[in-house]
């Protein structure tokens, strides 16, 4: 006897992902099948991938560029069949592959870009700011938990108003196209007074982070959120947050550098100097601080562009 088909099916991938009718017709011109859709589901551990559905767009729109931007209502289906789906004309001759060719890719590459794509692209930069300067509030909630940490601070490009920029992106670099700058990670500023905790430090962030995406599906990495170590009262910098789960880590270079887990996971890098007076003098948000009137000098007046809603010692349960 044969076993039995369990391959699944639309609606099983409808369902599972989270998708509607158009996505569902997305995937069907991009040649994926019902299995490729829910083995992308990301997973606890796989923060950094973005939702199905996000997934599907985005490829779509790489591959049918502004001809295929307009989502039009796909068939009505019965009982959750979609039947009544008809391919477009255009679709690749191996449907199994979902990549642009070479050739069309290199095609594409050197057009200026649309006004729609300079929009997306602006837009997604923005969007990346948010998630991002969320991902430090989320953070800082946590790590206010933490009785050694005295004082949470971030600052950075997340804190300020985007400007415009070439970007490093082919397509608009090569046109001289600007948009908004990219925010690639988070900084942090934590005050600290035990430096043996620090392993606490990481279990507090990776529970933010997993927090963050299970509330509001906002997938942030780990080593996105980049922890500068101060001590209190003298603002001494220490290090940063190592991002690795053990110290040291076995054959990476950084663990080599002179002073590098003396500590552990307290990293240090090569070459470089942390200059508190520019520190201080840059933007930024204090987002927590534990007895606010004692121990260390307030900041220098710095422009301040955003209100991340900073808590203080009332607000976490002890």
């Amino acid at each position: 006897m044969g076993k039995k088909n369990r391959n699944p099916d639309w609606a099983d991938a409808k369902a599972r992902c989270g998708l509607t009718d158009d996505d569902i017709r997305m995937a069907k011109e991009l040649g994926m099948s019902p299995y490729s859709l829910i083995k992308n589901i990301p997973s606890r551990s796989q923060q950094w991938k973005a939702p199905v559905k996000e997934w599907v767009r985005d490829l779509y729109q790489k591959k049918f560029s502004e001809k295929k931007l307009t989502v039009f209502p796909s068939p009505s289906d019965q009982a959750g069949d979609l039947t009544g789906y008809k391919p477009a004309e255009e679709d690749f001759d191996d449907a199994d592959d979902p990549e642009l060719s070479y050739e069309e890719f290199l095609r594409q590459e050197r057009e200026p870009p649309t006004l729609r794509e300079t929009e997306d692209q602006n837009a997604m930069m923005l969007r990346r700011q948010r998630n991002l300067r969320a991902a430090a509030e989320y953070v800082a909630r946590e790590l206010a938990l933490l009785p050694e940490v005295v004082r949470v601070a971030v600052f950075g490009s997340v804190t300020q108003h985007l400007k415009k920029e070439i970007p490093r992106f082919a397509k608009f670099r090569r046109n001289r196209v600007s948009v908004w700058h990219e925010c690639n990670d988070v900084d942090l500023a934590v005050w600290t007074t035990d430096l043996s905790r620090l392993k606490n430090m990481q279990k507090a962030r990776g529970r933010a982070l997993n927090l963050l995406f299970a509330e509001r599906e906002i997938g942030v990495s780990h080593f996105q959120v980049d922890m500068h170590i101060l001590e209190p009262g003298t603002d001494r910098y220490r290090g940063r947050l190592c991002d690795y789960g053990e110290c040291p880590k076995a054959r990476k270079e950084g663990c080599l550098v002179d002073g590098c887990g003396a500590q552990p996971f307290l990293r240090q890098f090569r070459d470089y100097t942390f200059d508190r007076f520019e520190f201080w003098d840059a933007p930024k948000e204090i987002l927590f601080e534990r007895n606010p009137a004692s121990e260390i000098p307030p900041p220098s007046d710095g422009p301040d562009d955003f209100e991340i809603g900073g808590i203080t010692d009332d607000d976490v349960p002890f």
